[in-house]
């Protein structure tokens, strides 16, 4: 079985600097994830923090709000409702 070859040149890949940010930004990630998990607040809530993390999810203010235009056409390529099975 043969291999699969690109039609297109292989990609130049990412300078130092991008590599440099790109490790800043995940372990900025990780640590926010850390401080938000093992915030004080959660040992508070006991059995329920995963009740009361959602609850905080479902506030007005909890995630930003982004307004997007869609234009008309792009509803009828959108079939709501569930799929049978």
């Amino acid at each position: 079985m043969s291999g699969y070859r690109s039609s297109r040149p292989p990609s130049p890949g990412w300078s130092q600097e991008q590599k440099d940010e790109y490790d800043r930004l995940w372990e900025l990630c990780r640590s926010t994830s850390l401080a938000v998990y093992a915030h004080k607040h959660w040992t508070a809530c006991g059995v329920r923090a995963v009740e009361a993390r959602q609850a905080l999810k479902r506030l007005p203010k909890a995630q930003p709000v982004v307004t997007t235009e869609i234009p008309e056409q792009a509803h009828q390529d959108v079939r709501l409702g569930r799929a049978a099975g």
